[in-house]
C-alpha cells in the first residue's frame, strides 16, 4: 500500500512541476520570462535538495502551498469574470473559462494532495 501511495505522490509531485515548466515556456514564447525563470528556479531547488530529507519536505510543502495559491486565484478570477461583470479580454476568458476553472481544481486538489504531512513525510524516508 505504501509503494502505491509512493507512486502516486511522485506522479502528482512530478506533473505539477512539468505542467508549471510548460506554463513558464509557454510565457517565455509570449515575451514574458518570469514564469520560465520561476519554474527552472522551483526545479534546481528540488534536484540540489533530494539528497536532504528535511530540505526537501519543507520545499514539497512550500511547492504545494504556491499550487493552492495559484488555484485558488485563478478560481476566483474566473467565477468573478463569469458572475460578474466582464473583468477581462477574450484570450483571458478563454484560459481562465470553464476548462480554466477545471485545470485549475484539479491542482487545487493535487496541491491539497501534496501538502498532506502523512504522505509526505512516506515518500521522503
Amino acid at each position: 500500500m505504501i509503494y502505491k501511495s509512493k507512486t502516486l505522490y511522485s506522479i502528482i509531485l512530478v506533473l505539477s512541476l512539468v505542467l508549471f515548466l510548460a506554463k513558464g515556456i509557454q510565457y517565455a514564447l509570449l515575451g514574458s520570462y518570469i514564469p520560465i525563470f520561476l519554474a527552472i528556479v522551483i526545479c534546481m531547488l528540488f534536484y540540489f535538495n533530494r539528497n536532504r530529507k528535511r530540505s526537501l519536505k519543507t520545499l514539497i510543502k512550500i511547492w504545494a502551498i504556491l499550487i493552492i495559491i495559484w488555484a485558488i486565484m485563478r478560481i476566483a478570477i474566473g467565477l468573478a469574470d463569469r458572475f460578474g461583470k466582464e473583468l477581462m479580454e477574450n484570450h483571458l476568458q478563454e484560459h481562465l473559462g470553464i476548462k480554466g476553472i477545471f485545470i485549475s481544481l484539479v491542482f487545487l486538489i493535487g496541491g491539497i494532495y501534496l501538502l498532506g504531512k502523512k504522505r509526505r513525510h512516506q515518500w521522503v524516508n
